[in-house]
């Protein structure tokens, strides 16, 4: 049932983990 929100969820990790590779100065 929180299938989706497991999925969105997971996509917003990987995001901010490939902005934060891409822009170091954001951390």
């Amino acid at each position: 049932i929180g299938a989706i929100f497991i999925m969105s969820f997971q996509v917003l990790l990987a995001d901010e983990y490939l902005l934060g590779k891409r822009l170091p100065s954001r951390v």
